[in-house]
């Protein structure tokens, strides 16, 4: 354990030390493919909030000369950064807000589409569209790049839920919900009213366009249904929508895991199964939440990663993207969906795979949406079960949180690794979280 923890304390310098910037004289010059970039880029040269991890898009890119690059980003975000003149332009929007939820209102284009609208003329007309954010692939649909038909899927749960539903890929008791009138149906149906008041199993009610745990409500008792109705519900069980704004849903007790893939032109190019050590919606109710890399010699993996092209095909393919796909493991071994998304797990987890595997998914993903080659384990066998075991863990808010633009906590992670693949370091890994949650719960 003492070995475990000092090789936890190297990585977290290594995992969180940010790299310096480089300069216009320090790029390499040669002959540069001819293809124009656009980078839609929503925390600037960082791939989250809180910085902790930078964005080098010419080490990215080494092929594709700066000076055919846009950036579009928060004004706040790369204001008086030297590395701005490296770019053709960085175009700064006041506000990085998100397509509306709903893509019912498509009228209300936000400064961003109005930026993308504008460079998407003359030379940059074909220029090839970068993200990485779940939000940013609805922009696709008002610049033409996506059908809709293929991004509600991913962007709507009603949608993805019926898309498992056609493939009879099991999926939790679910229905769509705009008044309280069917919240109560539901619960009368589904969810059993002890005579304490208490729910078995709780109620789960969360947004059809909702983004990772944001606004995802666990009711375990009348009594606290009673409180969301009078506190809450009015933001989502309103007249003024015409569909549905809710669903709701059964809780399902049991052990989560994360599948990450790499979308290929039309099928996954790799796939992964890992852990979590709880539930991530404990993660909005003070709770350490941890993830790690499963051994290949886990019975589980082969059969989770099977699941994982299972949903892939069950969803429409886009083109070049990450995807986040979450399930329940039942004690009965069958293997339930959770929710899926078109990007890369958020917090560590990239950090968490780039341990393991020894590539980074979003700078992967850059490169396939660039056009370029990559470094997936599709084209290195030798990645494609991982060269180590890596974990992470998210701390609450209350122990090392921060603020972000939003007034929502910005949570920290740690990264830490064991040498190896076997089921032995799973369990070495895997007790290495327990204790570090421990701690911090002391």
């Amino acid at each position: 354990m003492v070995q475990l923890i000092k090789t936890f304390q190297i990585l977290v310098m290594i995992v969180f030390s940010v790299k310096t910037s480089i300069s216009a004289s320090e790029i390499q010059t040669g002959e540069y493919l001819d293809t124009k970039i656009l980078i839609l880029a929503p925390h600037g040269f960082y791939y989250d909030p809180d910085q902790t991890r930078e964005i080098n898009f010419t080490q990215i890119l080494p092929e594709i000369d700066p000076k055919n690059m846009i950036i579009i980003a928060p004004k706040n975000n790369v204001e008086n950064n030297p590395r701005c003149e490296i770019y053709r332009q960085i175009i700064p929007v006041a506000q990085y807000n998100p397509p509306p939820p709903a893509l019912r209102f498509k009228d209300q284009a936000t400064d961003v589409d109005k930026e993308i609208k504008q460079v998407r003329v003359g030379e940059f007309k074909d220029a090839k569209i970068l993200f990485f954010h779940e939000y940013d692939i609805l922009r696709g649909i008002q610049h033409g790049a996506i059908d809709l038909e293929k991004i509600l899927p991913y962007r709507s749960k009603e949608h993805m839920l019926e898309c498992m539903k056609l493939k009879d890929i099991p999926i939790p008791e679910f229905a769509l919900i705009n008044n309280t009138f069917e919240v109560m149906a539901f619960v009368n149906k589904h969810i059993k009213k002890n005579e304490d008041g208490s729910f078995s199993p709780p109620l789960v009610l969360k947004p059809i366009f909702g983004v990772s745990c944001k606004d995802t409500y666990i009711l375990k008792s009348k009594k606290q249904l009673d409180e969301f109705f009078r506190k809450d519900a009015r933001k989502y069980l309103s007249k003024i929508y015409e569909t549905p704004t809710l669903i709701a849903q059964k809780f399902i007790n049991a052990p989560m895991y994360h599948i990450d893939s790499i979308i290929g032109e039309r099928c996954p190019l790799w796939t992964y199964p890992f852990k979590y050590t709880r539930p991530p919606i404990d993660s909005t109710q003070n709770h350490t939440v941890g993830d790690y890399t499963l051994s290949p010699e886990n019975s589980l993996t082969d059969d989770l990663i099977h699941f994982g092209h299972k949903v892939s095909d069950a969803m429409p393919t886009i083109p070049y993207i990450a995807s986040h796909l979450e399930v329940f493991q039942p004690e009965d071994g069958r293997t339930m969906f959770c929710e899926t998304a078109a990007r890369s797990g958020g917090h560590h987890i990239s950090d968490v795979i780039e341990e393991s595997f020894k590539f980074h998914l979003r700078e992967q993903v850059f490169r396939l949406q660039a056009g370029l080659k990559t470094h997936i384990p599709s084209q290195v066998p030798f990645h494609k079960t991982p060269l180590n075991l890596a974990g992470g863990i998210v701390f609450p808010p209350d122990s090392q949180g921060t603020e972000d633009d939003d007034h929502r906590s910005v949570v920290r992670t740690r990264v830490i690794l064991v040498k190896g693949n076997s089921l032995e370091c799973e369990c070495k890994l895997e007790e290495c979280l327990k204790n570090i949650t421990l701690n911090n719960h002391k």
